[in-house]
């Protein structure tokens, strides 16, 4: 289900942009590209892999702080950007 919902909109918003071509289908299709794929790839994806690289039993509770402090901001700062370009992607379609 997660594949169908993030790369789906990658193979459909061009195929209806292509069929029923508006300025809306353009800008959301930029929207989500930009927004969420530019964004994920290489922002969200190394930051979960070096979160799952972190073995947490053993270590110490400075490390998890530290840890904790690395991932948190920055993956938050991606998610919202993703978060509002994949909403303002579904406006536009929907408009």
């Amino acid at each position: 289900m997660f594949f169908i919902c993030f790369f789906g909109p990658v193979i459909l918003l061009p195929i209806c942009m292509y069929r029923h071509f508006s300025i809306y289908l353009l800008l959301a299709t930029l929207s989500y590209y930009l927004g969420v794929m530019v964004v994920t790839i290489p922002g969200n994806i190394p930051l979960n892999n070096m979160l799952e690289a972190f073995t947490i039993q053993g270590a110490a509770v400075d490390e998890l702080h530290l840890m904790r402090a690395q991932f948190e901001q920055k993956w938050n700062m991606l998610n919202h950007i993703r978060t509002l370009c994949s909403l303002a992607s579904f406006i536009l379609v929907m408009i």
